[in-house]
């Protein structure tokens, strides 16, 4: 859990603890409580003392809790010996204040009699708890004053503006008015040992209430802060409205980690701030030199260190330091991160977890693996040289470059390369070579042809491009990725010592090799995850903290590239502990194509199939499949259904084709087009649920598509359901177009196969 989302949840324990005390004040008072005990019916007395006894165990808690929070709040921004004087403070507070809980019912024996006093029994001398509970108390009030010595000197040395260190610095001088009801409770702790207890113990009750709920509010005003801010902040000017500043990153430092990251400097464009929202300043070191490059975004920082230098009309170069509050402007892709949002998101996902994971359809931009490894150069993870070519006359020189012996990589968008068959009959698409000229034979035999895998349908996929990379010896092969996993809502890193072409074998089973470690969209990376890699795999230190410098690179190229999949495979381990990727495969969200214009106009549609990119273009989801059977269907989990039903009959589906509400006579003439274009497809079957469109609506587009394409080459088999189906089904059986009309989705699908078989 963030620190973040323990801040609040140690608030929102105080609040259910304050809530609870309070509610047995009120009970106590309509027994007596409050009044001098030889006012109060005896009989009620052993009740008030118990109820007190119990409200004690729940003040106790919200003591040693809000000032928790508290001291949470601060460890979020200081590090160092400052950082574990915090965290003793946190454990001897919650230790001595649970002493006190302890304390209350062992000191009489039996225990009831702590409550009821004409027990017999026996009890300690009634100082000992006494003056145990004013130490407490005392301790208690002194960490309140330390707790608000430390906020000031932390918020002062801060880089905010002198308003605002002065407005959170009185709010956490409220630390100082805990420290003084500590105080003036420690003082009424002498009526513990009063025999008056129904009045005795009031000013207790009244002080503890008092400090718990001052403290647990300076603790909060920090966060609600951020809050305040987000919420009310004036809405920046558009970015392309006003002049931009770059920072080319030369490394960044995080305080609390102590963990560096540094950029290559051969690459000029790596390390720009696109996107970084911090809710407390001072967090992260940076530096840096201003560029005339221009970029989606600007840098805001409070005490404008950073400032531009001009000789004549050239903007200088200004090497800086300093600790810097970062704030993304852009109006794309603004964030509201600030801590409640985190909490409530943790909170979420720990208490609801759907008992049926939703399963939808993947989109998304695949990249080919010379673009991925480019990727993973531009964030400083290393990797194998290699150029592209397309032509065998090309492979001999590249691999004179490389010094001879290179593997020759045919870039297709699907796996298996190394175990697929092509068209000519040869064997593998990914080859070493280890002299030019087999090189070129090797390619010949590759470009132009078409490479079946077990991943690809139909005839396979035409290479026009192979990857001449430099061959590297290496001690073993390793499995790497970072991936969405859809059923519990988490990123998730894969990883695997026994990687490369096998390892969707190696893979399967209770016994495979796969390990997976799911962590926080929010923190990413952390100590943590690797600690828990290191002890699952059995990798040395040295290893661990050369996969840690893979992963946070490869997590921040996943999050900055909107990726849904990050694979690396092989990931060779060379030498005492180094690692370079061999080969990558990465899958970017279509979501995501507005934000991310460079990769998507970067994209291979050669490579492709044709009619999905062409569905694309239309609205349409199309997915090319292994059956006979064409579908039509308006939502992804009704065309999952369809397909799971028409697999049911016996049959298998041809595509997945998602129409989504865009059921128009346009839409069903270019879905029936892209279609057909499948000769494999032997019948049509089109399964539609109106909803906001009308089925009497849906059945006169399928006839005027149906029209303007001319008799259809193969049955037609159409289900309609929802409003108006009724009226719709009698449209499509009055019109005499050949049509297979069904009702019911079950004898549609089985319908479809039976046509699928007789054709």
């Amino acid at each position: 859990m963030g620190l973040g989302a323990t801040i609040i949840a140690h608030a929102f324990i105080y609040q259910v603890c304050l809530a609870i005390g309070t509610g047995l004040v009120i009970f106590n008072v309509t027994l007596g409580f409050g009044k001098d005990q030889s006012d109060v019916d005896p009989a009620v007395v052993p009740t008030i003392a118990l109820t007190g006894t119990i409200f004690g165990i729940f003040g106790v808690l919200s003591a040693s809790w809000s000032k928790t929070s508290f001291a949470l709040t601060l460890i979020r921004l200081v590090d160092g010996w400052m950082s574990w004087f915090l965290w003793f403070l946190i454990i001897s507070t919650n230790i001595i204040m649970d002493l006190v809980i302890v304390f209350s019912f062992v000191k009489c024996t039996p225990a009831e009699k702590v409550w009821h006093s004409s027990l017999p029994g026996t009890c300690w001398n009634p100082m000992v708890a006494t003056y145990y509970n004013i130490f407490a108390g005392a301790f208690s009030g002194l960490v309140d004053l330390i707790l608000c010595v430390i906020a000031w000197t932390i918020i002062w040395k801060l880089s905010m503006r002198t308003r605002e260190k002065i407005g959170v610095g009185i709010a956490l001088t409220f630390g100082v008015f805990a420290a003084a009801a500590a105080a003036a409770k420690c003082y009424k702790m002498l009526g513990l040992s009063s025999k008056n207890r129904t009045l005795d113990r009031v000013g207790i009750i009244i002080w503890s209430t008092t400090e718990c709920t001052v403290t647990i509010m300076a603790a909060s005003i920090p966060v609600m802060r951020i809050l305040v801010l987000q919420l009310y902040r004036r809405t920046p000017e558009p970015v392309s409205n006003r002049p931009l500043r770059t920072l080319r990153i030369i490394s960044t430092r995080d305080k609390r980690s102590s963990t560096n990251y540094t950029m290559p400097s051969y690459n000029t464009e790596e390390g720009y701030i696109t996107a970084k929202l911090i809710p407390f300043p001072g967090r992260i070191t940076i530096e840096a030199e201003e560029t005339e490059e221009q970029a989606g975004g600007e840098i805001i920082t409070d005490d404008e260190v950073i400032k531009r230098e001009r000789n004549g009309s050239q903007i200088g170069h200004k090497l800086v330091r300093g600790d810097f509050s970062l704030h993304h402007l852009s109006l794309i892709d603004t964030q509201l991160n600030h801590i409640l949002i985190m909490a409530a998101r943790h909170i979420t996902r720990k208490l609801w977890q759907p008992k049926f994971p939703i399963k939808y359809q993947r989109r998304g931009l695949a990249l080919q693996e010379h673009q991925s490894k480019q990727l993973l150069r531009e964030f400083g993870i290393p990797v194998q040289n290699g150029k592209v070519a397309t032509t065998p006359a090309e492979v001999p020189g590249i691999m004179r470059e490389y010094g001879g012996k290179c593997v020759i990589k045919s870039q297709i968008l699907k796996g298996g390369r190394g175990k697929g068959t092509f068209d000519n009959g040869f064997q593998g698409g990914v080859k070493i070579a280890k002299l030019p000229e087999e090189g070129e034979h090797i390619s010949s035999q590759m470009l132009g042809h078409r490479l079946r895998t077990k991943q690809t349908s139909g005839d396979g996929i035409l290479v026009e491009k192979v990857l001449v990379a430099e061959f590297e010896e290496c001690d073993e092969e390793w499995y790497l990725a970072i991936a969405l996993d859809r059923e519990k809502y988490s990123p998730v890193v894969l990883i695997s010592r026994s990687g490369g072409v096998d390892i969707e074998d190696t893979a399967k089973g209770e016994g495979g090799s796969l390990r997976s470690f799911h962590f926080d969209y929010d923190q990413g990376i952390t100590a943590d995850l690797l600690k828990r890699l290191r002890k699952d795999v059995g990798a040395s230190s040295a290893e661990t903290e050369k996969l840690g410098a893979i992963l946070t690179r490869l997590w921040d190229l996943f999050v900055s590239r909107d990726a849904t999949l990050l694979e690396i495979n092989p990931l060779a381990r060379t030498g005492v502990a180094d690692f370079k990727c061999l080969d990558a495969k990465f899958l970017i969200d279509d979501a995501s194509q507005r934000r991310q214009t460079e990769l998507f106009a970067e994209r291979d549609i050669q490579a492709e199939i044709p009619e999905e990119i062409e569905a694309q273009k239309y609205g349409l989801v199309y997915i090319k499949m292994e059956g006979n059977i064409g579908n039509v269907v308006n939502g992804a989990g009704l065309a999952m259904a369809t397909n799971d039903a028409i697999a049911h009959h016996g049959g298998a589906s041809a595509n997945f084709l998602d129409a989504g509400g865009q059921a128009t006579q346009s839409t069903m003439q270019k879905a029936f087009e892209i279609i057909l274009r499948d000769d494999r497809v032997k019948v049509i079957l089109v399964n539609i649920y109106g909803g906001i469109i009308k089925c009497d609506m849906i059945a006169e587009s399928i006839i005027g598509a149906t029209k303007e394409l001319g008799r259809l080459p193969v049955p037609l088999v159409v289900r309609l359901q929802g409003t108006n189906s009724a009226e719709g089904l009698k449209i499509l059986e009055d019109a005499d177009l050949g049509f297979h009309v069904e009702s019911e989705f079950g004898e549609a699908a089985k319908k479809a196969v039976q046509l699928s078989k007789s054709s």
